[in-house]
């Protein structure tokens, strides 16, 4: 199999690393990766490592770009991919094994679980009954669809903290933006459309299917950190029943 990472400046301070067809789990792997380099030139500070939809953005802190130089950065970021990451990736991947804990040894991150609870329809979920008609699915079977995933989160943003969970079974994951996207959506929304679905950590605007609301806030200010997903973490979303708030 053949894997090529490409690290391309784009900006003074940014590199994006981007390869054809690698897993969501081989993304969040090779996330960890970088998150392990240590460079060589002694400067503080550290590269904000930012996984998006298959691809990585790596920002620079500002004496980085003024000192060493983004092509410097770029170079290094790719040099470690090919020669220390790629081999083991591949080896992984051809062989239908996943990569063992010596391999991710100092690099490994275990992925965060959580329950989210959700109540469809209400005043935040004003899509919910032509959601059902466009998938031809009663309440009961969306209901048991949605509860039933296992889903991942692939990347944030758009918003502080807004995650994008990935692993919705057929055929919601086919549900499409709206046509109109609204000026306004409150906090704490629980939405669906391409593939994914979210809880919204602020009020903002938004083209997604508006399916309900959660009891949690993604985004908190006084929480350290203040988002609470992460790339990678397992999410479960279960029911909301009246005594768990609304």
């Amino acid at each position: 199999m053949s894997i090529a990472f490409v690290c391309q400046p784009v900006s003074d301070s940014l590199v994006e690393v981007t390869a054809r067809d690698l897993s969501l789990d081989s993304w969040i792997h090779t996330l960890h990766f970088l998150q392990s380099l240590h460079f060589p030139w002694g400067l503080a500070g550290e590269l904000e490592i930012i996984l998006a939809d298959q691809s990585i953005s790596c920002v620079l802190p500002h004496h980085w770009q003024l000192d060493v130089g983004v092509n410097a950065v770029a170079h290094l970021i790719e040099h470690s991919l090919e020669s220390a990451w790629r081999p083991q990736l591949v080896r992984s991947i051809s062989k239908g094994k996943p990569l063992t804990q010596n391999q991710l040894a100092g690099r490994h991150v275990a992925p965060k679980v959580h329950s989210i609870p959700v109540q469809l329809g209400g005043d935040l979920g004003p899509d919910l009954p032509e959601v059902l008609q466009t998938l031809g699915l009663s309440f009961s079977e969306f209901s048991r669809l949605l509860f039933g995933a296992e889903l991942t989160v692939q990347f944030l943003g758009f918003l502080p903290g807004f995650a994008y969970l990935t692993g919705l079974p057929a055929p919601l994951a086919s549900l499409p933006r709206r046509e109109s996207p609204r000026l306004q959506i409150p906090a704490q929304t629980f939405a669906m459309a391409g593939g994914y679905c979210a809880v919204y950590p602020l009020q903002s605007p938004g083209g997604w299917n508006l399916l309900g609301g959660s009891a949690i806030n993604p985004f908190d200010v006084s929480s350290d950190p203040p988002a609470l997903f992460q790339a990678g973490d397992k999410v479960r979303l279960v029911p909301m029943t009246p005594d768990r708030g609304a």
